[in-house]
């Protein structure tokens, strides 16, 4: 009989209470992930006073990880969808990060005094066993208990990573104007504008109001710009004339004869 093997199952502590939203939790996949950003927290200070000047690259590290969590069939978890669990090295090879730096970080990330990961179970199986151990769906089980008992107090989250970047333009008043440049920078481009870049744009454009919207894209296109122009800083828009000294003197004149003051 083989010798058996053990190998933990990871799981990012607290995933749905601190790495989900209530909008997140409506998607099947993410390309992207809510973090803290509490830097006077007990955990981001002990990572600072743990590793000193090594310190950024072990919280980059850190959003690594939880990036792969976030990508995991069950998300939070660090394992494959047959149980598996993610090896460091595997991580490694997935965020071409060095493989001893995770090593280094799940060793103190799983310490007593930080717990930002927690062993959810162990795979106990021969080697080379075509039957992977459960341990990930244990994991799972219990984060869906965990959610279950959950309240669902976060507000919805604004990026909608799944949502169609023109419809924001359609919805705000300048749908067509904003049609005319998807037209405009395909025509330059050879290819669509990125739905990543173009909800940017539509964010600032959005930000400014239609009118203006409308107005900037206008002149972008005017100026065949491939971003948004600034339509209130056009120098080239015509001048109000100043008056000459003689036109000035020619109405002073006027005035003066209008009260009986000049011959």
């Amino acid at each position: 009989m083989s010798r058996k093997q053990s190998q933990p199952v990871y799981r990012i502590a607290k995933w749905s209470q601190v790495y989900e939203t209530s909008e997140s939790k409506r998607h099947k996949t993410l390309s992207w992930v809510s973090l803290p950003i509490d830097f006077g927290s007990n955990g981001y200070q002990s990572l600072v006073d743990e590793f000193g000047d090594e310190a950024p690259a072990m919280y980059g590290a850190w959003c690594a990880l939880v990036g792969v969590a976030a990508q995991a069939p069950v998300r939070g978890v660090l394992a494959c969808s047959k149980g598996n669990p993610y090896t460091m090295a595997r991580v490694s090879r997935m965020t071409c990060f060095p493989v001893d730096v995770f090593e280094r970080l799940l060793k103190w990330g799983t310490h007593e005094d930080v717990e930002w990961i927690e062993v959810v179970g162990s795979t106990d199986q021969p080697q080379h066993s075509p039957s992977p151990a459960p341990a990930a769906a244990q994991a799972a089980t219990e984060t869906q208990t965990q959610n279950a008992g959950l309240p669902n107090t976060t507000p919805p989250n604004k990026t909608k990573p799944n949502s169609h970047p023109q419809r924001a333009g359609i919805a705000n008043g300048f749908e067509a104007e904003w049609q005319r440049w998807l037209d405009f920078r395909e025509s330059i481009d050879g290819r669509r504008l990125d739905p990543i870049q173009a909800e940017a744009v539509l964010m600032e454009l959005d930000r400014n109001g239609p009118e203006k919207a409308k107005r900037d894209i206008d002149f972008s296109i005017r100026k065949g710009a491939r971003s948004i122009l600034d339509s209130d800083h056009d120098f080239q828009k015509p001048k109000a004339r100043e008056p000459t000294a003689a036109g000035k003197r020619g109405k002073l004149t006027e005035k003066l004869r209008a009260k009986g003051k000049y011959n």
